[in-house]
């Protein structure tokens, strides 16, 4: 392959010269390059000095001793060659030609350069320009944001005066509040006094208890025969009302015996609660119950009472003072099919709507209950009306064999 020429376009010769790179002012901050190799078998390599430079520099690159160097050229300068004082040879018109390329290139590179210049130049003008209008823009804009400045600034002045009155009544508040506290924290004080004192209070009170249990456990042995008693007392009271009911049925008997027989009724030979039947004048005239007379209950001598202890109690109490006022109860009965509610209204509403009577009414039953198998028990309000009821029961029964009376319980 045949060697090239450094010049581009040119054929390589053995008479041209080599044309050292040209190499502008020492720069402390470039490195300079090391000196050229000599070629091998040629001897040392000649250099030429290089000439003056003019208003252009030249690069080269770092490739010595691997390659040729390579002269790069800039845009606005390009180095002239050194006159050779050699004698024309055949080489001298390629010289001129490429002379008068060069000339041919600076002249267009200043050409270029003249129409980039007034191109960054136009370009340049339209940004200061354009640069120009947007600071007026927004310097108007500027100005009419001043302009509600002021008024801005007194809000704002506003604003904090109101905020210095607000921490004003918010320390007022604080020191309303640090007495408030103080108060409660004085009230905690004297509530801990106060349960302190219901603590000893209450030590107190366990004491007085646990002496009070000591007392009644010493008092349960007296309460539990006390209630022994009780129940035996409450057991001779069934047995009595027992025995009553068993009389007063008795003599309902014998009382429909003589009605059938036609004879008048044998008096039993034992004693009796029951009141005797009301005057034919008392039957066809009806008093209120203010105007009834006042009964007292035959009492069974305390010889008769079969038990020790109930004769005891009837030698210590008494017979008993009954008063006007008082509530009676009153024992009725044998009566089957009575239809009734739950507290057997319905049955004594039956019973004075039977008897029709002014004596006694509706309401003075106080409440009624069943005590056995069509027996009943009828609470009146006043004792005048109980004996009416009894009265008038032993005159006209509702049924035959019914029986009432009053109960001494």
């Amino acid at each position: 392959m045949p060697k090239q020429s450094p010049i581009k376009g040119l054929p390589a010769t053995k008479s041209l010269p080599i044309i050292p790179p040209i190499v502008p002012e020492a720069d402390p901050n470039v490195p300079v390059p090391p000196p050229a190799r000599p070629v091998r078998g040629k001897g040392a390599a000649t250099t030429v000095p290089p000439a003056a430079p003019t208003t252009a520099t030249a690069t080269s690159s770092k490739a010595y001793g691997k390659k040729k160097a390579k002269t790069i050229v800039q845009e606005d300068t390009i180095p002239h060659i050194a006159p050779n004082t050699a004698p024309e040879s055949s080489i001298a018109p390629a010289l001129r030609s490429v002379n008068a390329k060069i000339s041919l290139v600076n002249k267009r590179i200043d050409e270029l350069e003249a129409v980039r210049l007034a191109d960054i130049a136009a370009r340049l003008h339209k940004v200061e320009e354009d640069d120009v209008v947007i600071l007026a823009d927004r310097l108007d804009i500027v100005e009419t944001s001043n302009e509600g400045f002021g008024e801005r600034l007194s809000k704002l002045e506003k604003a904090s005066e109101s905020m210095w009155t607000r921490m004003n009544d918010m320390q007022a508040n604080v020191s309303r509040i640090d007495s408030t506290v103080n108060k409660m924290k004085d009230e905690v004080g004297l509530a801990l006094d106060t349960a302190n004192w219901a603590r000893t209070t209450a030590d107190e009170i366990q004491d007085s208890v646990d002496h009070a249990k000591e007392d009644i456990s010493s008092i349960y042995p007296a309460v539990q025969s006390l209630e022994a008693l009780n129940g035996e007392m409450s057991e001779l009271r069934g047995r009595v009302d027992f025995l009553s009911g068993s009389v007063n049925a008795v003599r309902g008997s014998i009382t429909n015996i003589s009605k059938v027989s036609g004879s008048a009724p044998v008096a039993p030979s034992f004693p009796t609660t029951t009141h005797s039947p009301p005057n034919p004048h008392y039957l066809a005239n009806p008093s209120p119950p203010s105007a009834l007379p006042i009964r007292t209950p035959q009492l069974r001598p305390s010889r008769d009472l079969p038990y020790r202890a109930a004769r005891e109690a009837r030698a210590a109490t008494g017979p008993p003072a009954y008063q006007a006022d008082q509530p009676a109860l009153v024992l009725y009965g044998p009566h089957s099919n009575l239809l009734h509610d739950g507290n057997h209204h319905a049955a004594v509403i039956e019973i004075l709507i039977a008897y029709n009577s002014t004596a006694f009414g509706k309401a003075s039953i106080q409440s009624t209950r069943s005590v056995a198998c069509d027996h009943y028990s009828i609470k009146f309000h006043n004792r005048r009306s109980a004996e009416a009821f009894v009265a008038c029961v032993a005159h006209n029964p509702p049924v035959p064999g019914a029986i009432a009376h009053i109960s001494n319980n």
